[in-house]
């Protein structure tokens, strides 16, 4: 090419746009640096030159990317050593491994299995923290009476930076059955220098633990019950003698400081109701008594099963059975406690034609950052006996009142939910080993696929939407390139591929049936809850009945793929031998879990999919993978296929019009 040709009079382009760059005040840097859609585009402008460089390597440059294109996230106020560009980095992988379906499976079981009473396996209650100052992950989980701990320290080989402890149920009296675990909560305090564990148990305990890895580990801390209160507490029915019994723990939940992330106050769902708790702030404090409850004791048929912090220590959601009316708020006031009956939302119900059914009491999900609300949210996510998943505010009607629902099988009930902010949520079946993600649909701010070649090919390979219409005739009309800037404020200078990669119609939902690929005493398990240490992680954890699964975000095609920033590097645990974990892991086993993804819809429901006939999506699983292509596949190929490249199809690239003589002859590949 003559180079004469990209040259303006005088200077060349880029000379001045150097030179325009350099001269601009930071501020005014910063506005133009935050219309970048990518982390490649501002690398690429820090290539200009070194003042340019150091403007876009600065803290607050990243910070506003963050900001801009992820503004739902909860991000954790400390990031230890980690910089806003290395937050910025893990939340476009994560982006891009939800959207791909790249999602690693490890399931981790008692390599002997335990026998209980009616030879039922239990079904692990998981907690996960990350502590951003030392890497360290410590992850529990209540195994029947049992409690298993786990220690994982970031950045060191997996045989020396990985610890087991556990506490036998039956060393200390325990019995199976009645003394299983039902909540489990990791919590900080100012005067510990480690988390505490939060257990309570169904024979009415509700206990502080240490949780630090040293001798005292395990010791009691608080116990938090009426039993300890000298006074009539607050809420209760008059004349009730004291101590109050407290027989039963169904579900507790811990408010904790957006500042300083230390936890304040407590909610725990008893036999007597929601009985409110403050935390205890220094050693001296070992009996706690509840300042309030929610007295329902003398209720034969309405119980509060479950209750959850609702942005603020002020107000809460309540979980209810045996009423009508099963999803309430209650305040915390000076004067005592009030309840109400949750908003409904008159609209969403005549739209989605709902019915008054019960609610699921395990899947109460705040919803705490999303775009357009404040940051003390009142919107909730939680699942029905009729298949839906609502997300509403409980407090009023709002315009982000809507409803979900597996297309595939609308009645699949999903009793545990985990939120990634106002971008996804994640769904466990009560029924089958199946996860299932969902998209909020709502509007983005950052998409993966602006990182990747222009083109004017669909995207591939071809989407099964039969819930959904398709879309308009393409509004691109095969533009084969992105206009450059200026865009004269049209939005409609994409080309083809990135166009249509944005729009719903072709970023179906997406189910993991786990069953097929876990051991056979595990494959008729249901998901008992979700968990993650915070919005920027790069893993999650699934408990099963008998196992706890974790997912690493990560190609399915290498063992050791991980987010750098925030990921592990020790898959390679899951290829060891099924007694790896009988000797210093906690009688443990590992294996990995190869899933089969089935692509689910537009996750929205619709009415007429209840009794509508339609031909099921084919499902997709590792046995056809790209190492069984004849030919080796471009890259840039490989990267714009929808799936990660463990479903990837050799036919996946010839489907659309350009035909296999475009895309592989003409590119030189045979």
């Amino acid at each position: 090419m003559d180079k004469s040709k990209t040259k303006t009079k005088g200077e060349g382009p880029e000379e001045l746009e150097r030179a325009g760059l350099e001269s601009l005040p930071h501020e005014t840097f910063l506005r133009v640096a935050k219309n970048l859609e990518t982390t490649r585009d501002l690398l690429a402008l820090a290539q200009t030159s070194k003042k340019v460089n150091h403007s876009v390597m600065s803290s607050l440059t990243w910070q506003d990317f963050v900001k801009t294109k992820f503004p739902d996230r909860n991000i954790p106020r400390k990031n230890g050593p980690h910089d806003w560009k290395g937050i910025a980095e893990a939340l476009t992988y994560q982006t891009r491994c939800f959207d791909r379906r790249s999602l690693r499976f490890t399931a981790m079981y008692p390599a002997r299995r335990q026998q209980r009473r009616r030879g039922l396996d239990y079904q692990p209650i998981v907690d996960v923290n990350f502590d951003m100052d030392s890497g360290l992950e410590t992850l529990i989980w209540g195994a029947g009476e049992d409690i298993m701990v786990r220690y994982r320290q970031q950045g060191r080989p997996q045989q020396n930076g990985v610890e087991w402890r556990q506490i036998f149920g039956n060393h200390t009296g325990l019995r199976a059955g009645r003394d299983d675990i039902r909540t489990m909560n990791i919590v900080k305090l100012p005067h510990l220098k480690a988390p505490a564990m939060l257990v309570g148990r169904d024979n009415g305990d509700l206990s502080l633990l240490s949780a630090r890895n040293d001798r005292n580990w395990g010791r009691q801390l608080a116990n938090f019950s009426p039993d300890h209160a000298n006074r009539p507490i607050q809420g209760t029915f008059p004349n009730k003698d004291l101590p109050l019994k407290q027989q039963m723990v169904y579900a507790a939940d811990v408010f904790n400081d957006r500042t300083s992330g230390n936890a304040i106050s407590l909610v725990a769902c008893t036999n007597l109701g929601a009985s409110i708790y403050r935390l205890p702030q220094d050693s001296n404090t070992s009996c706690i008594a509840p300042d309030a409850i929610c007295d329902h004791s003398e209720q034969t048929d309405q119980k509060i099963w479950n209750a959850k912090w609702m942005g603020s220590n002020k107000l809460l959601a309540l979980a209810l059975r045996g009423t009508d009316h099963p999803l309430r708020l209650m305040s915390v006031t000076p004067t005592g406690l009030e309840v109400y009956a949750a908003a409904k939302n008159n609209r969403v119900h005549e739209v989605f034609e709902l019915n008054d059914v019960s609610i699921l009491v395990n899947s109460l999900q705040p919803v705490s950052r999303f775009p357009g609300t404040a940051d003390k949210s009142t919107l909730l996510l939680s699942s029905w006996k009729d298949g839906t998943i609502r997300l509403q505010d409980i407090r009023t009607p709002s315009p982000f009142d809507t409803v979900f629902q597996d297309n595939i099988n609308p009645w699949r009930e999903s009793d545990s939910l985990m939120t990634y902010g106002a971008d996804r949520f994640v769904a466990g079946s009560m029924d089958a080993s199946l996860i299932s993600t969902f998209d909020f649909r709502m509007p983005k701010s950052y998409y993966h696929t602006t990182a990747l070649e222009c083109g004017s090919q669909y995207p591939y390979p071809q989407v099964y939407q039969p819930f959904i219409k398709r879309p308009p005739p393409d509004p691109t009309r095969g533009r084969d390139r992105c206009a450059p800037f200026p865009r004269n404020n049209n939005n409609n200078f994409r080309c083809r591929y990135h166009e249509l990669s944005r729009q719903i119609y072709h970023r179906p939902n997406a189910m993991y049936m786990l069953s097929s690929s876990l051991p056979d005493h595990l494959g008729a398990s249901r998901v008992s809850n979700l968990v993650k240490a915070s919005d920027i992680s790069s893993n999650y954890y699934v408990g099963i009945t008998g196992a706890v699964v974790e997912v690493n975000l990560g190609s399915n095609l290498s063992t050791t793929a991980h987010e750098p920033n925030f990921g592990f590097p020790d898959y390679d645990a899951a290829k060891q031998p099924p007694n790896f974990g009988q000797i210093g892991h906690g009688g443990y086993a590992t294996c990995p879990v190869t899933p089969s993804v089935m692509e689910i819809g537009d996750g929205l429901r619709n009415p007429r999919n209840v009794d509508h006939n339609v031909r099921m999506p084919g499902v997709h699983s590792h046995d056809r993978k790209v190492a069984n292509f004849p030919v080796e596949v471009p890259a840039r190929l490989t990267e714009k296929h929808r799936l990660d490249e463990s479903f990837q199809l050799y036919e996946d690239y010839w489907q659309e019009k350009e035909g296999f003589d475009m895309l592989f002859h003409r590119l030189g590949v045979v």
